[in-house]
């Protein structure tokens, strides 16, 4: 699996951010991604 990171390209970040708002934070608790989310609402 992948680790929490501060380096992911803006394009990863937008599409995250796209999938975030279509799939809801349920699913990026169960992929291990809402940590990555948190943290890019702190820039």
């Amino acid at each position: 699996g992948k680790r929490c990171s501060g380096s992911f390209s803006p394009e990863l970040v937008d599409y995250l951010r796209a999938c975030y708002k279509r799939w809801g934070e349920s699913v990026f608790r169960e992929t291990r991604l809402l940590c990555l989310l948190q943290s890019m609402s702190h820039q």
